[in-house]
């Protein structure tokens, strides 16, 4: 470390003070744009027994002169009070054991059975995990923690902030904690974020001010770590050849932190944030970026990641591997020279409302990764959107993948996989590409304004099932290559070319039996497909249509071995997932009664 870049940190802990030295060194701001994507269904991490937690606090001694000296007051409850105007003016933090922060109302009402008794101007500031302090008190009175029925005493003057304890603790329980806070009066001197976490326990929380800090962190501690923000607290590894936060322990929280230059060396790969055999932690709000890999899960499971940047990182951005059961959730992936997001022999993981830009492939999901859900995220610009090998049965629903040089949405050997309400936009090549996958199901889709194909089924691609998508504005609607028996119907071509068939004698169905489903076709069926051209001269554009039943009076011939028997006159106004029918007793594939 250089000595002539050190710094004075301050860390708190329990009912004495202790400070904290580290390196501090002047580096260009971060900036990290925070998605305005959400999700209400993020898993909350399973707690463990974590008794009397503490907040630690760590400060650059070059922050401290914008704080006035003994500006925060410690008040244990049940203390004895001698000298209430000294209080007048600071920040007043409760310490001691007391629960039930449900009475934060009733303390500043000021009803017996409270431990407290707060001046009715004070105003209760919450969060998500309930009240964590009163704004503007003018005064407070306390009750013996031994008898908090007896009338309130010991009133104190104060203009500051009342904290409870409760604040930077949002996974621990709310009664039996303890609060510990900030004072400027001096202590042990300690080398390092590290230290900070070995003096720590179980269920504490280590808060990490503004700077840049030069070390490679293990947090073997279940604890929360939290920087002031990803664009002022930046940690780089001084040894750049390992990770710069090694998690190794169950229930961690890691937030608002920028970490970096974690760099290979030989065949290993290091990360930003590493996670190994872990369960249960919240990774949030940080930027990972210069690495091997941004964020790298590695045997990890029911984890949360969310509101995180990984950009500029030489392979993925985020990575699992051998990770199941994991929550990604608004997280953004760009710049990374391999992929955004990759999935590697991981199953049952959610990623809804990701984005993944500019990467060589935005998502990739590879090796066996089953069972995963992708919803609401955003690919673009990347070489291929969404890119998925040998993996089967996942759900793909409501993604934005546009503007991609290359496909999409591309399935290589891929079966039993849902790709519903995508939409595939203005990417290079084509919109949807299955190659070697069979028994997938493509529903409500909109492929458009693709270079080539809208769909594209090539080599192997076979027993598929497309319904109600709509495939318009590409060079081609929907090409086959050597893939036979797909069931295509009740989908919307209007292209340049709407097919292209590389040998007519591999079959596929372009229609089912008529069946009456007003959800996808105004006042008509389930039936066939709609033809049309750009410059209104389809088939379907022109066909006779004497009953109004909303097909056409005369079958499609493509070629002499696809045949679309029940084409339909009327251009599908909505396409669902959700499908109500009643069955006609129409052949498949025949012609009309």
């Amino acid at each position: 470390m250089n000595k002539n870049i050190g710094s004075t940190l301050v860390i708190i802990i329990i009912a004495y003070v202790v400070f904290f030295t580290g390196c501090v060194e002047e580096e260009t701001t971060v900036s990290m744009e925070t998605p305005t994507i959400t999700t209400s269904s993020t898993p909350i991490p399973e707690q463990t027994n974590m008794s009397n937690p503490s907040l630690i606090s760590v400060v650059p001694k070059t922050t401290k002169s914008t704080q006035s000296d003994n500006s925060v007051a410690i008040v244990r409850i049940g203390a004895i009070i001698t000298d209430p105007d000294s209080y007048e003016g600071k920040d007043v933090i409760l310490k001691g054991k007391y629960g039930g922060w449900g009475h934060c109302e009733g303390a500043k009402m000021g009803i017996t059975g409270h431990p407290l008794a707060i001046s009715d101007s004070a105003a209760v500031i919450f969060d998500e995990t309930g009240c964590i302090y009163f704004e503007g008190v003018e005064w407070i009175s306390k009750r013996p923690i031994s008898d908090p029925y007896n009338p309130a005493y010991e009133t104190i003057a104060i203009k500051g902030k009342v904290y409870l304890d409760k604040v930077g603790t949002p996974y621990i329980g709310r009664s039996n904690t303890e609060i510990h806070i900030l004072d400027n009066s001096g202590g042990q001197d300690y080398a390092s974020i590290q230290a900070a976490i070995n003096a720590a326990k179980n269920g504490d929380t280590v808060v990490v001010a503004a700077g840049t800090y030069i070390e490679n962190v293990v947090v073997n501690k279940s604890i929360n770590l939290i920087g002031a923000g990803a664009g002022v607290t930046i940690v780089r590894g001084s040894n750049p050849h390992d990770h710069v936060f090694n998690v190794t322990i169950n229930n961690v929280n890691i937030s608002g932190f920028t970490v970096k230059r974690a760099k290979s060396e030989y065949d290993y790969y290091f990360a930003g944030i590493y996670l190994n055999g872990v369960k249960y932690a919240t990774i949030s709000n940080n930027a990972a970026m210069y690495n091997e890999y941004g964020i790298y899960l590695q045997a990890s499971s029911n984890n949360t990641l969310t509101n995180n940047t990984a950009s500029n990182n030489k392979l993925q951005g985020i990575h699992l591997n051998s990770s199941n059961n994991n929550m990604l959730s608004g997280n953004n992936a760009s710049s990374n020279i391999w992929a955004g997001i990759l999935l590697g022999h991981s199953s049952n993981n959610t990623l809804i409302g990701n984005n993944a830009l500019d990467n060589q492939d935005g998502i990739n999901i590879v090796q066996s990764s089953n069972y995963n859900v992708l919803n609401g995220n955003n690919a673009t610009l990347n070489s291929y959107g969404i890119d998925m090998d040998s993996c089967n049965n996942n759900v793909l629903c409501d993604n934005i993948v546009s503007n991609n040089s290359g496909r999409g949405i591309h399935l290589y050997n891929s079966s039993n996989n849902t790709l519903c309400d995508n939409n595939v936009l203005y990417n290079g090549d084509c919109g949807m590409a299955l190659h070697a996958s069979t028994n997938n199901t493509l529903i409500g889709n909109k492929a458009s304004s693709n270079k080539n194909q809208g769909i594209i089924l090539l080599y192997g691609s076979n027993k598929n099932t497309l319904i109600g998508n709509n495939a318009s504005d590409n060079n081609y609607g929907i090409y086959l290559i050597s893939s036979s028996n797909n069931h295509i119907y009740s989908n919307y071509f209007n292209n340049r070319k709407n097919f292209y068939f590389d040998d007519p004698i591999h079959n596929n169905y372009w229609n089912i039996t008529k069946t009456c489903n007003k959800k996808i076709i105004v006042d008509s069926y389930l039936s066939g497909n709609f033809w049309a051209y750009p410059n209104g001269t389809g088939f379907s554009q022109t066909c006779a249509d004497e009953d109004r039943d909303g097909m056409c009076d005369s079958s499609y011939a493509l070629d002499i071995n696809n045949i679309d028997y029940l084409p339909l006159a009327h251009k599908p106004e909505t396409f669902s997932n959700t499908i109500e029918m009643q069955t006609l007793s129409i052949p498949l594939n025949s012609s009309r009664l």
